[in-house]
């Protein structure tokens, strides 16, 4: 029996949905060194990589794609028992790479370590828990990352420039923190000028004894 709910109609009517997203937010003091080190980068390969607004830069956890707004609440409480059942850790930003090889780039990232057993522990149960909300099962091994931009051409003589400096930040460390919040996210397009731009509303959720604290809280608001 398929208890996965589905973004098309009800009742003969389109029913509303949301793209939505679970993810790790980077904080504002490393994204600006990242970004520092992307300004540097963009002219390496210049008008051959869409490169990532600052502000968009993020951890992804697990994809969901459109989901019917009348689940939302499912997703949330999903969300919240996933951090729950996980605990809060260190997690630092480290890093350039590049998918999916340097031979033939198509994404250049931001890598993370630090609180690796944590975090896949963490994902794990995002993974689990939001499964039935997701248009695609997810079957790509989790590999965490940022990404930084995406190739739109390839031409050797400029990305050999841009591979030859990111090999040299390969370990460089661009902050640490304490990850104690994971947010449930919509990607929204608004107009920018002279094109179309990117923002994303997130809503977070604590990890841990907080995420704990906060569901015996919203439980007992509703009894």
């Amino acid at each position: 029996m398929n208890t996965k709910p589905e973004a098309g109609t009800m009742l003969g009517r389109p029913q509303p949905a949301l793209r939505l997203f679970v993810a790790i937010q980077i904080p504002e003091t490393v994204r600006e060194q990242i970004q520092s080190v992307q300004r540097e980068l963009k002219p390496l390969a210049l008008g051959d990589v869409r490169w990532t607004n600052a502000e968009q830069l993020h951890l992804t956890l697990k994809f969901l794609g459109n989901v019917p707004a009348s689940s939302l609440e499912a997703v949330k409480q999903s969300l919240a028992a996933a951090c729950a059942e996980a605990a809060p850790f260190q997690l630092r930003a480290e890093g350039i790479g590049f998918f999916p090889n340097e031979r033939q780039p198509r994404v250049v990232w931001v890598g993370f370590a630090g609180g690796e057993n944590e975090l896949a522990d963490l994902q794990s149960r995002v993974e689990r828990r939001l499964a039935t909300f997701a248009e695609k099962a997810g079957t790509e091994k989790f590999l965490a990352h940022a990404t930084l931009g995406r190739f739109q051409k390839y031409r050797r003589h400029k990305t050999e420039m841009l591979l030859s400096r990111a090999r040299a930040l390969a370990n460089h460390v661009f902050g640490e923190w304490r990850v104690a919040r994971v947010a449930r996210c919509t990607p929204e397009i608004v107009d920018a000028v002279g094109h179309d731009d990117v923002r994303q509303t997130c809503h977070s959720e604590y990890v841990g004894i907080e995420a704990r604290k906060s569901r015996w809280i919203a439980q007992r608001s509703r009894q």
